[in-house]
């Protein structure tokens, strides 16, 4: 089969990870398959850290033969090494798995969750919401509070929904929701449909930054973080264009999927009259991507 990650990087001869966004979302990773590539543990035998993002690594279980290779390795000590994941939640370890894992010192879950509720649903079209809530709790109870983290992305698609996302940390036990946010993202210029809060208009931005910073969540860094975003300068037609791709974008992806924005985000949707729907006309040589 044919997958995408981002994994290992089989051009070079010393096993090293990669975060190219071409490599991850362009390139057919066949090498995968490569069952030699998952048994070179050499030159990993003095390491502490071992960080595996994606491309979504639990897609790729065949990493863990490495993590196997390694236990099995007289000269390597896992109760040394800590193990650092980067996945979405949407997958969970199975109990082969999790025996692995627990050879190692530590396993540390960033979970990269940017919604919650039907509103992930919208962001992560296909997965189940319930199922991730599941996965969270099941991260929580067998690793403990200390060893899962939240990673959200901020765009115009979360931001009015911020403070509701943080009292689902705090409910569900995330520790040291003080911290959330203070390594933050936030959707820039020219990615991931140009959703970049600071695309809205101004009416918009003004009701989104009141709105975080009247929250009881204000001293989060994940919404004080974004209202230091918003207040960063952006090229006015910059901006205007990213929303006109921003409005087309949706519109397909809407039709496609059979969704609904002005359900799913009604808090920003309402805030003004915006084309969101299809009632805008979408011009006949668009060239928007929905993938």
């Amino acid at each position: 089969a044919k997958r995408k990650s981002g994994v290992k990087n089989p051009e070079q001869t010393t096993p090293r990870y990669t975060d190219s966004w071409q490599f991850k979302h362009q390139q057919e990773c066949d090498w995968i398959d490569v069952t030699p590539l998952w048994l070179d543990s050499q030159g990993l035998e003095n390491i502490d850290m071992i960080h595996f993002m994606g491309g979504e690594p639990m897609m790729v279980p065949e990493h863990f033969e490495l993590l196997k290779n390694l236990i099995l390795d007289p000269n390597t000590d896992t109760t040394k090494i800590t193990i650092r994941y980067n996945t979405n939640g949407t997958m969970y370890p199975t109990p082969e798995q999790l025996a692995i894992l627990k050879q190692f010192r530590r396993v540390f879950w960033l979970l990269s969750i940017d919604d919650i509720g039907r509103r992930f649903e919208y962001q992560r079209y296909g997965d189940r919401w319930a199922n991730v809530e599941t996965n969270v709790t099941r991260f929580l109870e067998e690793f403990g509070k200390k060893e899962v983290s939240l990673d959200p992305t901020v765009s115009m698609f979360n931001a009015f929904y911020l403070d509701e996302y943080v009292e689902w940390a705090e409910n569900i036990g995330i520790d040291q929701i003080e911290h959330l946010g203070k390594t933050y993202h936030m959707v820039k210029t020219g990615s991931n449909g140009n959703k970049d809060v600071r695309n809205l208009p101004l009416l918009s931005r003004a009701v989104l930054k009141d709105r975080l910073l009247s929250s009881r969540y204000s001293h989060i860094p994940l919404l004080g973080n974004t209202v230091k975003w918003l207040d960063m300068p952006k090229d006015e037609k910059i901006r205007e264009q990213e929303l006109r791709d921003t409005l087309m974008y949706t519109q397909i992806v809407d039709q496609q999927r059979k969704q609904d924005i002005g359900r799913d985000h009604a808090r920003m949707v309402s805030i003004e009259p915006l084309p969101w729907d299809t009632r805008f006309a979408i011009p006949t040589n668009s060239t928007v991507k929905t993938k």
